[in-house]
């Protein structure tokens, strides 16, 4: 008699619910291993190390003053427009870097993913994790600023912190989890269509504007 034939079928998970939190638990120590990989990739070989994440959105916040508040007259109800700015930047800039490194994580872990098997959520959560190094970064020189113009001019009256404030970990938590979902879109849609590499930056700058 024949013995019959088992086949084993793969079907991808569709929820998070079902996702393989248990695993990502276990390769806790790979996690943490790539989470300093990507931070200290980021700033290798640099002259200024990790103050490029003071330096990127500092000079993007010049130049969003200088065109939306000196050119067009973008009014910001009694803020600085260079707090105003710089205090916009912080939660988007996080989100870009999240979302663009993340719709990458399939093609620079191509090989890793070949020789050995781990959850693969764990690339990405890395990459959301390590951002939140630069995000620490760029807050810290936020809250320097935010100092000056609360005790050193005459608009620190109107720079007063409200109870929202206490929400503040709840919108990281947000923009992590926002860049992360839409990472991961890219990232399988990269996979197949290289193209996409080129374009997501130009796609998330008119994001950034519209």
């Amino acid at each position: 008699m024949n013995s019959p034939v088992h086949r084993v079928v793969l079907r991808p998970n569709q929820s998070w619910l079902e996702l393989d939190w248990r695993g990502i638990v276990q390769y806790s120590d790979l996690l943490v291993e790539l989470v300093l990989r990507d931070f200290t990739a980021k700033y290798k070989q640099t002259l200024l190390g990790p103050l490029w994440s003071i330096v990127s959105p500092l000079l993007t916040t010049i130049v969003f003053t200088l065109l939306f508040g000196r050119v067009i007259g973008v009014p910001t109800n009694g803020v600085p427009p260079l707090l105003f700015y710089l205090c916009s930047l912080l939660g988007w800039t996080y989100f870009a870097n999240v979302m663009t490194a993340t719709g990458q994580t399939l093609t620079t872990n191509a090989r890793i993913f070949s020789k050995v098997y781990f959850p693969r959520l764990v690339p990405p959560l890395a990459v959301t994790i390590s951002n939140l190094f630069s995000l620490a970064i760029q807050f810290a020189f936020f809250l320097i600023a935010y100092v000056y113009y609360r005790l050193g001019t005459t608009v620190g009256a109107h720079l007063a912190v409200g109870p929202w404030v206490l929400l503040l970990p709840v919108l990281i938590l947000h923009m992590a989890v926002l860049g992360l979902g839409v990472g991961l879109i890219l990232s399988a849609l990269t996979a197949k269509y290289r193209d996409l590499t080129h374009v997501t930056a130009i796609l998330t700058q008119l994001w950034m504007y519209a």
